[in-house]
């Protein structure tokens, strides 16, 4: 797994993003982009670049590699040499190990619970029981049911061999 410094640029304005990933450059490159997709990317900057101009209009660069616990620090150098237009926080900050509000794990759950209770969801058929989750195969992947061990957990049932 690669660590670094990174820039999301547009490719003919070249205005810029800069972040740094200490759990994985290419992991956070997906993150970005299914946040793009979906419409929920925390810089509205982005977001509305990317809506405009689209996918293609964008290129994701690494500026450098470094250990995870560097990666701070590079990427507040590469923040104040780049100057991005596209990010909000002028410091490089992080968010790990940041522990959110009761509050705020409330409000994550009731959004992800309506969200997953939408009808045509692929994780809406997912039913829990008063014992623990039941696992539940989506119907685009039923080849992985024959992958999975019996006996999965003590609180589960295999539902290939219901057991």
């Amino acid at each position: 797994m690669k660590f670094g410094v990174y820039r999301i640029r547009h490719l003919d304005s070249n205005r810029c993003y800069i972040g740094s990933s200490a759990t994985g450059l290419a992991s956070r490159w997906s993150q970005h982009r299914s946040a793009l997709k979906k419409q929920t990317h925390d810089s509205p900057y982005v977001q509305n670049a990317w809506n405009k101009y689209g996918a293609h209009a964008f290129v994701f660069e690494v500026l450098l590699y470094c250990d995870p616990e560097n990666c701070l620090m590079y990427e507040q150098i590469a923040l104040d040499h780049y100057q991005p237009v596209y990010n909000i926080r002028k410091v490089a900050a992080s968010n790990m190990g940041i522990i959110p509000s009761q509050q705020t794990r409330d409000r994550i759950s009731q959004t992800l619970k309506t969200t997953y209770a939408r009808d045509g969801h692929p994780l809406a058929a997912a039913r829990h029981r008063a014992d623990g989750p039941t696992l539940v195969w989506p119907p685009y992947a039923p080849h992985l049911a024959a992958l999975v061990p019996c006996g999965i957990a003590a609180n589960r049932r295999c539902l290939p061999c219901h057991t």
